[in-house]
């Protein structure tokens, strides 16, 4: 008898996992969703825990509590799209004999430092080292400017650009301080220290066709980020093209990576520099992209990648159909204007040209503004062009007006 019963551990703040809940029970399947944080959902619309049919709550960082709970069960598909929690779910998933990652490829991409040792001498030769975070260093080993980050975070946390001694010391230090996150995860205490690229960053948005065994490029996207000395994803347009000769070269690079991390049967976000049409490798993550990416995809080419992720998950073949079309479409992330007690936002009447905007907070102690975590909400348009996107996000957030206490109203 086949089973229906699709599990989903965790989901992340997009609301992919959401999507997949939606998607599986669409599909026919019962839905299953495990969590070890529900409160981290009470605010997301619409919130996993009332969409599932059954919801478990357990340790979803302690794989061994995972195995308890899967021994006997036969589930049609195990998935999560949380970073933290790909590796657990991978071993759970081999542990039942469903579809999973090479544990060997999630390592290597998990943790940042292995990834430039695997993909050292494939494209642009990035200078890095790899120090503990008591190591008490007081200057970087590479010269500066350069870039410190933890092996083992996601989302720009604690990522530092350096310019100085004092800069270094202070980012090693900010590191050493972390223990665990939002999740439970233990961090190991390593740093990798890279020399800064300069440059505009991409990503290329992948996905493994079990059918084919192997990787396609479903797209390019171009990112913006924040004002050094943090580097927090602002901004996104989708898709990006190259120029012919430059885009086969970032191709033939970019599956070059992927064969030498040797991941496998998962979704992936690649993101790339490039330094003189020569692409540099800045990350890969084995799951489709976070940032909202997947809409902007979903509206240019009518795909809806957390629906190929469940089918992935089911061990069925890409089947993607895209629609060809000249739209681009564009997300900007708003960001708290200034610290403060910020106590409420007003939104313009007019909402002219915008596709979906949506305020997740608008209450909030707003300190330094460092990492991803700290964006309350966004915009998203489609245009004829990124440049159209972006006049329409940015007139949209120009408009917001924010209320802190004890103070007058203050725009962007």
């Amino acid at each position: 008898m086949e089973n229906k019963e699709v599990f989903i551990i965790e989901s992340n703040s997009a609301g992919n996992g959401t999507k997949a809940l939606i998607n599986a029970k669409n599909s026919g399947y019962t839905t299953h969703f495990l969590t070890n944080m529900p409160e981290k959902y009470h605010k997301m619309d619409p919130n996993p825990l009332k969409l599932a049919h059954h919801v478990t709550f357990i340790d979803t960082m302690d794989i061994i509590q995972l195995l308890h709970f899967f021994e006997g069960r036969n589930p049609a598909a195990i998935m999560t799209f949380d970073d933290f929690h790909i590796i657990p779910a991978a071993v759970v998933a081999n542990s039942t004999g469903n579809i999973t990652p090479s544990l060997t490829g999630l390592v290597n991409v998990r943790f940042k430092d292995k990834t430039r040792t695997k993909t050292k001498g494939i494209g642009y030769p990035v200078q890095y080292c790899v120090i503990d975070s008591k190591n008490n260093l007081v200057s970087s080993p590479i010269g500066y400017p350069c870039i410190v980050k933890p092996v083992d975070e996601s989302g720009s946390v604690g990522v530092s650009l350096c310019l100085t001694d004092i800069d270094f010391t202070k980012a090693c230090k900010k590191i050493d301080d972390f223990y665990s996150n939002i999740t439970g995860y233990k961090y190991i205490k390593k740093i990798l220290i890279e020399e800064y690229i300069v440059g505009e960053e991409y990503s290329a948005e992948m996905c493994w066709n079990v059918k084919g065994n192997s990787w396609e490029i479903i797209g390019f996207t171009k990112k913006t980020v924040s004002e050094p000395p943090y580097f927090i994803e602002i901004g996104h347009t989708f898709p990006h093209y190259f120029d012919g000769t430059i885009e086969e070269t970032i191709k033939e690079t970019i599956f070059k990576w992927m064969d030498s991390v040797g991941l496998d049967n998962c979704f992936a976000h690649l993101e790339f520099k490039l330094i003189d049409n020569v692409p540099a490798l800045i990350e890969i993550n084995p799951r489709p992209a976070g940032g909202y990416i997947n809409k902007l995809v979903e509206l240019v080419r009518g795909v809806d990648l957390t629906n190929h992720s469940v089918d992935l998950a089911l061990n069925k073949p890409l089947n993607i159909d895209f629609e060809l079309n000249e739209k681009v479409a564009g997300i900007k992330f708003i960001l708290p204007p200034k610290e403060g007690n910020l106590q409420s936002i007003d939104i313009p009447q007019e909402l002219k040209s915008i596709t979906e905007y949506k305020i997740t907070t608008s209450k909030k102690l707003v300190y330094e503004t460092t990492s991803g975590d700290d964006r309350i909400g966004y915009v998203i348009s489609t245009g004829r062009t990124a440049q159209d996107c972006d006049s329409i996000n940015r007139s949209f957030i120009e408009n917001l007006k924010f209320n802190y206490l004890n103070e007058e109203k203050i725009n962007v």
